[in-house]
């Protein structure tokens, strides 16, 4: 369990004591101790492991939340459980995942203000947690782009696959972004009034940025179906190609086979039967000819 002051910096302490505006971050194991340390009685206690997605619930005593986080990088694999709580004074971040931890060194060693206040160190904690999301949808972009390119260069073999795990891994996303942005909604309503009004705009940040972040998934998801249908129409146009030169070769030997009925039949008084096979060869390869010169004149060919 770590305990940090809140102050222009975060201080590092060893105790709770009987400080104000503290920041714990725990396991599951230390949770209930923790949450003694805070005057903080669960009316339900609910498991870290139990998380399913991003929601705050509102008590008389306390606020607690829950974050769903996918790992960035293995968007559909198993995703990062956090509970968190907190009340007039304090925040308690359960959390055994080590997500929380970081975000706070990360909060220590590059924010200015590292949170002067509850509102201001939540705003913190949200940036840290969403800093890199904005370059892997970038990455993910540029990835779709050369998809693009292979389907427009009739190289990517395994479309399919791939354009179906961009499409799960962008929903993942944009799920977790839409609730993400319910959650600052949620907490900038200040039901119980835990915390200052004067600092709600913090949330409103936050939710603009999971807002847009949601966007740009949503675009990203669009013009995945973009190429979706480029992929369709090639693999169409590819397909009436290979239909065209088919008629083509039956419409070549149509006659042929005409003339193979014709004197196919076993007739004693023809005398074609005997002497006629050299013209009917004659015939036949004009008559190829002629009907390919023509599909050619027309570019069908």
């Amino acid at each position: 369990m770590k305990i940090f002051e809140l102050g222009k910096t975060l201080e590092e302490v060893k105790t709770v004591g009987h400080r104000k505006n503290i920041i714990i971050v725990a396991d599951t194991n230390e949770a209930e101790h923790a949450l003694e340390h805070l005057g903080i009685k669960r009316t339900e206690v609910h498991a870290v492991d139990e998380v399913a997605f991003c929601k705050v619930e509102v008590h008389h005593e306390y606020v607690e939340g829950n974050l769903f986080v996918p790992k960035l990088g293995d968007i559909r694999g198993d995703k990062m459980k956090i509970q968190f709580y907190f009340n007039h004074d304090s925040i308690l971040f359960v959390d055994d995942c080590g997500l929380s931890f970081k975000i706070v060194e990360r909060i220590s060693k590059n924010r200015n203000d590292q949170g002067t206040t509850r509102e201001r160190f939540l705003y913190e904690y949200f940036s840290e947690m969403l800093s890199r999301d904005v370059k892997v949808l970038r990455e993910k972009e540029v990835s779709i782009r050369q998809l693009e390119d292979r389907v427009l260069e009739k190289q990517a073999d395994d479309f399919q696959k791939e354009m179906l795990e961009f499409r799960k891994e962008l929903l993942v996303l944009r799920s977790y972004y839409e609730e993400l942005e319910d959650l600052m909604e949620d907490l900038k309503e200040n039901e119980n009034d835990f915390l200052s009004s004067d600092n709600l705009n913090y949330f409103d940040i936050t939710s603009s940025r999971a807002e847009r972040l949601m966007n740009r998934t949503e675009h990203l998801i669009n013009y995945l179906a973009v190429v979706r249908e480029t992929y369709m129409e090639m693999v169409s146009e590819d397909q009436n190609s290979k239909m065209n030169y088919l008629t083509v070769l039956s419409t070549i030997f149509l006659p042929l086979s005409l003339i193979t009925g014709w004197f196919g039949m076993n007739f004693e008084n023809m005398n074609e039967l005997k002497y006629g096979y050299p013209g009917i060869i004659g015939i036949c390869a004009i008559l190829v000819l002629a009907i390919v010169w023509f599909f050619k004149r027309k570019h069908i060919l």
